[in-house]
C-alpha cells in the first residue's frame, strides 16, 4: 500500500492528511511522542506511505552539491523524453523541453510548490527531521543565486522570484527553529 504514495497524483491528499494529524496531536508530536499520536493502522499506513514518498522526492533537500547533480540527472532524463517525443512528433510535454526549461528555475518552483510543503509537515510531525527543512531552505536559496548568474533575467523577474524564495526560506528557517526548540527541550527533560 506505501508504495502508491510514490504516485505523485497522491501528493496534495497525503499533505492534507498529514496536516491534519499534526493538528489533532500537536501536543504529543512536539514534545517528541509520536507514539501517543500514531497508533492507528491508518496513521501508521500514512506514516509509511510519507517516509516512503519522502526519500523518492527528497533530492531537493540533501546536500548541495548532491542536490545539484542529481537535479541535473532528473533534467537530463526528462530532457531525453523530450527529444523523443519531438521525433515522434508529439507535443513535448513542459518540463521535457530543453529549449525551453532552465534547471534552476524549475527547481525554485518544484521546492516552493511540491516539496517545501511535505517537508513542512514531515518536520511537524518528527521534530528531529528539521535539518532537512534547513537544507532545503539554503538549496532554495541556491538556486536562484544559481537561476541569476546563468541568465540574467530581468530585474522586475528577480525581484519576484526573491520575493517568493525568501518567503519559503523563511517559513522553513522558522520551522527548523522551532522543531529545534521542541528536541531541545524533550532533551533536556531527559
Amino acid at each position: 500500500h506505501a508504495i502508491l504514495h510514490t504516485d505523485v497524483t497522491k501528493h496534495n491528499e497525503m499533505i492534507k492528511e498529514l496536516g491534519i494529524l499534526y493538528q489533532m496531536n500537536s501536543d504529543a508530536l512536539d514534545a517528541l511522542n509520536p507514539e501517543l499520536a500514531i497508533q492507528s493502522n491508518g496513521q501508521i499506513s500514512l506514516i509509511a506511505g510519507m517516509l516512503l514518498h519522502g526519500a523518492d522526492i527528497s533530492n531537493p533537500a540533501k546536500p548541495w552539491d548532491l542536490c545539484r547533480r542529481l537535479a541535473k540527472l532528473c533534467v537530463d532524463e526528462f530532457f531525453a523524453q523530450g527529444d523523443l517525443e519531438k521525433e515522434a512528433g508529439i507535443p513535448i510535454q513542459m518540463l521535457n523541453d530543453r529549449e525551453k526549461v532552465n534547471l534552476a528555475n524549475s527547481q525554485i518552483g518544484f521546492i516552493e510548490f511540491f516539496i517545501a510543503p511535505i517537508v513542512t509537515e514531515m518536520v511537524n510531525l518528527f521534530p528531529p527531521l528539521h535539518p532537512v527543512a534547513s537544507q532545503l531552505g539554503l538549496n532554495i536559496t541556491t538556486w536562484s543565486e544559481v537561476w541569476q548568474e546563468e541568465t540574467t533575467p530581468a530585474p522586475d523577474a528577480v525581484s519576484k522570484v526573491n520575493a517568493r524564495v525568501k518567503k519559503v526560506s523563511g517559513s522553513l528557517s522558522e520551522l527548523s527553529q522551532r522543531a529545534a526548540a521542541y528536541v531541545e527541550a524533550a532533551e533536556s527533560a531527559l
